[in-house]
């Protein structure tokens, strides 16, 4: 992800200052933390209780302002169908 964004970073500035000045103020900003940030490793249970203090401090506006990988997702929960009957058949 970081390679791609600092691909588009270093090829588009044009693009992305058009869309910066029509859309999105802060884009070049969360970008550049994107590409600057290591991902945080962090477990799908451990993402829940953040995300519930989160939104317990802010119920109306909350973030998770870090890029993370989640991991140990239940296997119900895979985003790609594919996943999900090889994750099924080991999680029986």
């Amino acid at each position: 992800m970081q390679s791609v964004i600092a691909d588009v970073l270093q090829r588009c500035p044009a693009d992305l200052l058009f869309f910066q000045q029509h859309y999105d103020p802060t884009l070049l900003a969360r970008l550049n933390a994107v590409v600057q940030r290591p991902f945080a490793r962090v477990s799908y249970a451990d993402a829940i209780v953040l995300l519930q203090t989160e939104i317990t401090k802010k119920p109306k506006k909350w973030t998770y302002v870090p890029p993370s990988f989640l991991t140990l997702t239940p296997p119900l929960l895979l985003p790609f169908p594919i996943c999900l009957g090889v994750a099924l058949k080991n999680a029986f």
